[in-house]
Order: C-alpha cells, then sequence, then structure tokens
C-alpha cells in the first residue's frame, strides 16, 4: 500500500489534448488481434479539459455531457483510475469524481479517450501522492489504449511501433511548430472496422497490398528535424486512408474539397475520420477554415497548433477558435 490516508476532496483540471498521425504504416496482422504500425505522433492543443476530485470511498465516477462518451467502466478514463489505484492496492478506499468536457469527438482517430485516460493516470499519480515511477505508469497506459503511452510522455512528437504504445520521444523536434485545420466529418469510424477492412484488401492481393508511402518514418523525421515543410513530397502519408475513403464517403469529400483549394498537405488521423492539413500560418489556417466550414455545415472545423512542450509555448498556441 503506497497510502496510509487518501487526501479527499482534493479537486485539479488537467488538460487533455489530440495527436495526429503525420505519418502511419500499416506493417502487418499480430497473433492478438492488433497490427504492427510504424507512426509519427505530433500533439496537437486541441484539448478536452479534465476535472478530477479525489474520494477516500472507493467510488469513481465519471461525467461527461457529449453524447455517445461512455460514463462507467467503458470509459478510458474511468480504467485508468481503477488500475492505477489497483496498482497501488488501495482500490477498497481510493476513488475520484471525474468531469470530463469534451471538444475532441470520438471516432475521429485524434486519440481522446486515449489522451483523457494518460491524463487522469499522470494527475491522479501527482494529486494523491502516489509517486508511481515512469515504468509503472507506462504499463498500465499501454494497458489501456494504443496510443495512451504517446500522451503519458507530455512531449510534442514522438515515434510509435508495435501497436503505437512503444513510444520513442522526439525531443530535438520539441521547437517546431506546425499550423493545421482538423476536419471532422461528423461521423465516427469505428477503429476495428476499419482494421478489418484493411485485413480484407490485403488477403485479397497477392505481393502486398496497399497504397505505400514514397518515404519512411525515418526521412520524414530526418526532415523535420531540418525545419523541412511537411507534405510535398509524400511526408504526409496513412496507410489506412485507401480503406477509408470507400467505408467513408465523407473523409474523400472532405480530401477532395482540400485538393479543390490547392491543399496538397492533407492526410486522415489515425483510422479516421478526421482530415487534417499542415499550412503555413495562423492566417492561412484561419482563412482555409472559413472556406472548408463553407462547404458543408455538416462538418466541424478547427484550427490548431503542436502542443509545444509549457516552456516554450507558441505566442498564438491557444487562441485559435473554430471558425463561426
Amino acid at each position: 500500500m503506497f497510502l496510509r490516508k487518501i487526501p479527499s476532496g482534493t479537486r485539479a483540471v488537467f488538460p487533455s489534448y489530440a495527436k495526429i498521425n503525420l505519418y502511419l504504416e500499416i506493417l502487418r496482422r499480430r497473433r492478438d488481434g492488433y497490427h504492427d504500425i510504424r507512426t509519427l505522433f505530433e500533439r496537437i492543443d486541441l484539448c478536452d479539459e479534465i476535472s478530477v476530485r479525489l474520494r477516500d470511498d472507493g467510488v469513481i465516477k465519471v461525467s461527461c455531457g457529449y453524447p455517445g462518451v461512455p460514463q462507467d467502466e467503458g470509459n478510458l478514463a474511468y480504467r485508468a483510475a481503477d488500475e492505477l489505484f489497483k496498482l497501488c492496492g488501495v482500490r477498497d478506499k481510493a476513488g475520484a469524481d471525474i468531469s470530463i468536457r469534451k471538444n475532441i469527438p470520438p471516432g475521429a482517430g485524434l486519440g481522446g479517450g486515449s489522451g483523457n485516460a494518460a491524463a487522469v493516470i499522470l494527475g491522479l499519480n501527482r494529486m494523491a501522492g502516489l509517486k508511481l515511477p515512469f515504468s509503472k505508469l507506462y504499463g498500465i497506459a499501454s494497458s489501456i489504449g494504443s496510443d495512451t503511452a504517446f500522451f503519458l510522455h507530455e512531449c510534442p512528437f514522438g515515434l510509435g511501433t508495435g501497436r503505437g504504445e512503444k513510444i520513442k520521444p522526439l525531443h530535438r523536434l520539441d521547437k517546431l511548430f506546425f499550423y493545421h485545420v482538423l476536419v471532422f466529418p461528423s461521423i465516427s469510424a469505428p477503429t476495428p472496422l476499419t482494421y478489418r477492412e484493411w485485413d480484407r484488401k490485403r488477403s485479397l492481393r497477392k505481393k502486398d497490398v496497399l497504397t505505400k508511402s514514397l518515404n519512411n518514418v525515418k526521412i520524414i523525421n530526418s526532415g523535420y528535424s531540418r525545419h523541412v515543410f511537411p507534405g510535398y513530397n509524400g511526408e504526409l502519408f496513412n496507410g489506412l486512408e485507401s480503406v477509408a475513403v470507400d467505408l467513408y464517403p465523407e473523409v474523400r469529400r472532405v480530401k477532395e474539397s482540400f485538393a479543390r483549394l490547392g491543399i496538397e498537405a492533407n492526410a486522415m488521423s489515425g483510422s479516421g475520420s478526421c482530415v487534417f492539413a499542415v499550412v503555413s500560418s495562423h492566417r492561412e489556417a484561419s482563412n482555409l477554415a472559413r472556406l472548408i466550414s463553407g462547404m458543408n455545415r455538416r462538418w466541424r472545423v478547427w484550427t490548431a497548433g503542436t502542443a509545444l512542450p509549457r516552456k516554450q509555448q507558441h505566442k498564438e498556441v491557444g487562441r485559435w477558435r473554430s471558425p463561426k
């Protein structure tokens, strides 16, 4: 047991960031049903807000007003708190009220649920004075979700391998900042369905398979280290796109809309359905967001930037808003 007394009533609020995949290559299906991947994560400043209050009665409650978000054991934030307290041997008396203010839509490929879980793991470890080493926190995170470990590192960029849970933070990119426009076509893309379709299409071809990038993640990482603007030589890549545009025609329409506006640097994030673009300035991002919003009123559109370490926060981070 790590604690003699739970500091009941302690409250804190944490940001829970989204992510995008600048590069995502699907390698193979594993025996456990997951897939080995290679990916380049970017943490962006679109974020949820997690409010936590400690309890000393063993009760965990999750509240969230966003439609479709579970408020029980099915929520990754609940699982994070449950597993953390179990590991510390205080599950019978340690609890938490977890309130989630959602800005990151579920089913968008932006890692909202995984980020919520990581924020709860880090937050409770600090609030409750558990003082668990990173290796223990990582064990919990990697068991909850493939993307959760990336958020645990609290870095802007990271290389992900395995099923995405093996993370190498890219600290030499800590000062790199990208401007983005994100378009969520208001459809949820279930991750298992997208991967099953990828497996099906792969099995129909003898040699291999689906679209491949012109580059690989190491070349792209090297280019970013030299502050090369991404997107024009195959740097942005998602191996699931060729599947998703058939499963979800709205994803194809979003990409076609970017193309009509001359925005070549765009890609789907994760297993979809959000598509993001990379542009050169805050002004360009704002103008592009307004144009895209006018094309389809059902789409949700945001401007966002790289979520840098606190000590290096960009002057425009946090000021961006969804277009009216």
